[in-house]
């Protein structure tokens, strides 16, 4: 997306949502960093992160993202949830996930909204999201990520 001078953003979330790269920001070595630092996040080792990976908030996090999203100055908005584990976190529901994409489906102006289930177990993305795919291999996710991005910049 940097290359071809999309904008974009890659929040984290477990119980709140966790910043790794805001709108506008380059794809610097300090980015770089950060966005690699996420698997640091997901084990609960990162140093200085907020490491709650045992909360799935998704709903309330969802929401703050499309929120987010909508802030931006752009015709076209995708928003790409990735979901590694079931939407029930200790502030949220799954019925609150399913209420954030009612709304954002129904919002005006539209956002694309796909959910992308990582790695094994995460079928559940398709109850969800009416534009998703699941049980991606991580071995795959860059690849199925840049069809993603190619079959809805297009």
């Amino acid at each position: 997306l940097s290359r071809i001078r999309v904008p974009f953003s890659v929040l984290g979330f477990q119980d709140v949502v966790i910043p790794f790269s805001d709108f506008g920001a380059s794809l610097c070595g300090y980015t770089r960093k950060m966005i690699g630092e996420m698997p640091l996040e997901v084990s609960g080792d990162r140093p200085n992160g907020h490491n709650k990976p045992e909360y799935n908030d998704d709903g309330p996090c969802l929401q703050e993202a499309v929120n987010l999203l909508m802030e931006q100055p752009a015709y076209d908005r995708i928003l790409i949830a990735v979901s590694d584990g079931y939407p029930e976190g200790r502030n949220s529901t799954s019925q609150d996930l399913r209420d954030v994409i009612n709304r954002t489906m129904k919002g005006t102006p539209p956002i694309t909204l796909i959910g992308v289930g990582l790695g094994p177990d995460t079928e559940h993305v398709k109850e969800f999201y009416p534009q998703s795919i699941a049980e991606v291999p991580i071995s795959d996710f860059a690849e199925e990520l840049g069809k993603l991005l190619q079959a809805n910049l297009m």
